[in-house]
């Protein structure tokens, strides 16, 4: 199929990858179609791969967590100013857990509702957060 047969305008080439998975022993096959706009003579398979991983990887890291943790999918927020406005602290705060911005002193690495909850209980810390000069450290 070339670009034109799909009346795209800025698509250069069309892909499709089929990849069969084994665990547990069942089989399960996954087909993912793309279209990209790179030059087809420069867009090689193993390339397509690679961008379609990295594009899953953000899937799976940012994605699944806002899923999980704040059960994103059941929101009932339908104004899109309020729902682009949750979402940016959500991934504010998936952020400063990933940089370990929150995590306590001589503590481990907590998960993400937990920091919530810490958060939560003792407001200031936000606080101390927003007044304290970019440092590492804030508690």
């Amino acid at each position: 199929m070339t670009a034109q047969e799909i009346d795209f305008p800025f698509a250069s080439q069309v892909f499709l990858i089929r990849r069969t998975r084994e665990l547990k022993g069942e089989k399960s096959e996954e087909t993912v179609c793309g279209i990209t706009s790179r030059n087809p003579e420069r867009a090689r398979p193993h390339e397509l791969l690679r961008h379609n991983r990295e594009h899953w990887g953000i899937e799976n890291k940012l994605h699944h967590t806002r899923d999980t943790t704040y059960n994103e999918d059941r929101s009932r927020i339908r104004k899109a100013k309020g729902a682009r406005s949750l979402a940016s602290l959500k991934n504010l705060a998936i952020g400063l857990y990933a940089l370990e911005v929150f995590k306590p002193p001589g503590g481990r690495r907590e998960t993400v509702p937990k920091m919530n909850r810490r958060v939560a209980r003792n407001p200031q810390i936000a606080v101390n957060f927003c007044i304290t000069p970019c440092s590492k450290r804030l508690l």
